[in-house]
C-alpha cells in the first residue's frame, strides 16, 4: 500500500514481512486507485529503511532515474487536488532484473 509519495521517494506499507536488499534497484509500479484518472506508471528506485512489525513491512524508497518521470510529476498534482481521497494506491515491488509479475 503506498502511504506517501513525493517527486524524490515514497513510503510504502506490505502485508507481510520483506527484507529489501538496500544495495538493490526495484521497479516500483504505481497503481491508482479507480477514483484516480491517472493510469499506472513505474520508477526505478532503491530503499533506504524499512521497518517491520509482527505481521507487516513499511519501507522508504528514494527514487532513480525513472522514464515515467513526467507521470509521477502528474500524479502528485492530481493528489495535491484530491484533498478527501478516501481510496488507497497500490503498489508492486519486483527487482529491477526480475520478470515482469503476471
Amino acid at each position: 500500500m503506498l502511504l506517501d509519495i513525493s517527486q524524490t521517494g515514497c513510503r510504502c506499507r506490505f502485508p507481510c514481512l520483506i527484507d529489501f536488499d538496500e544495495e538493490e534497484e526495484y521497479l516500483l509500479r504505481i497503481l491508482p486507485s479507480h477514483k484516480n484518472t491517472s493510469h499506472s506508471f513505474a520508477l526505478l528506485g532503491r530503499p533506504v529503511w524499512q521497518k517491520k512489525d509482527d505481521s507487516s513491512t513499511t519501507a522508504g524508497f528514494e527514487f532513480l532515474h525513472s522514464p515515467d518521470g513526467k507521470r509521477l510529476m502528474s500524479y502528485i498534482e492530481q493528489l495535491k487536488q484530491e484533498e478527501n481521497n478516501e481510496e488507497e494506491d497500490a503498489l508492486t515491488v519486483e527487482p529491477r532484473g526480475a520478470a515482469p509479475a503476471p
